[in-house]
Parts: structure tokens; C-alpha cells; sequence
């Protein structure tokens, strides 16, 4: 993973990565920039899902509630008017990352 912005969520600074997921899709995750400790998966990957090679679907439920607004305001991500809805009838917009 290659760190690519220092945000801070929930008064927790940390490092956002950019990485790939073994099928080539990219992966966003961060770490507490203290320690390099884990602290949440941005992304979620979704095979069946159809995305553009830079599409991604953020995890923005429970404790990273929010976190697409906060990489939308910092021009990471943009929104796209595309969404896709899992077997559980969860629906993830999908976002294009600019980065």
C-alpha cells in the first residue's frame, strides 16, 4: 500500500493508502499515522460488481460513517450516478478515485 493523504477521523490521525486487491481492483485502507497500526478498510470489494478500473464502493457504515463525505471534500473520490446493490440489499454508490 502506498500512502497518498494524512486525514484525521475521529480526532485519530491517520494515513489513507492505495493498494490493489488480488483481482486488480484498487483497495483504500487506513492506518494510524502514530503506529502504522490498522484503523479501517476504506473500500469493499464487490467482484460481481461492474466498476471502471479507477471505481471503487466505500464502507461508509458504523464506525467509517462518514468517511466518503470527508474523501469527497478533499477531492480524493468523486460520486458517480452509478450504484450497486449486494445480495443483502445493501446499496453502495459507486465513487471514482482522482488520486
Amino acid at each position: 500500500m502506498k500512502t497518498i493523504k494524512k486525514l484525521v477521523h475521529d480526532n485519530i490521525p491517520c494515513l489513507l493508502q492505495k493498494g490493489k486487491y488480488d483481482d486488480g481492483r484498487i483497495a483504500l485502507q487506513m492506518v494510524e499515522e502514530k503506529t502504522g497500526e490498522y484503523y479501517m478498510d476504506v473500500t469493499t470489494n464487490i467482484p460481481t460488481a461492474v466498476l471502471k478500473p479507477n471505481e471503487v464502493l466505500i464502507n461508509d457504515y458504523a464506525a467509517s460513517e462518514g468517511i466518503a463525505e470527508m474523501l469527497l471534500n478533499e477531492k480524493i473520490i468523486s460520486k458517480t450516478q452509478n450504484q450497486v446493490m449486494t445480495t443483502f440489499s445493501v446499496v453502495y454508490p459507486i465513487y471514482s478515485v482522482k488520486k
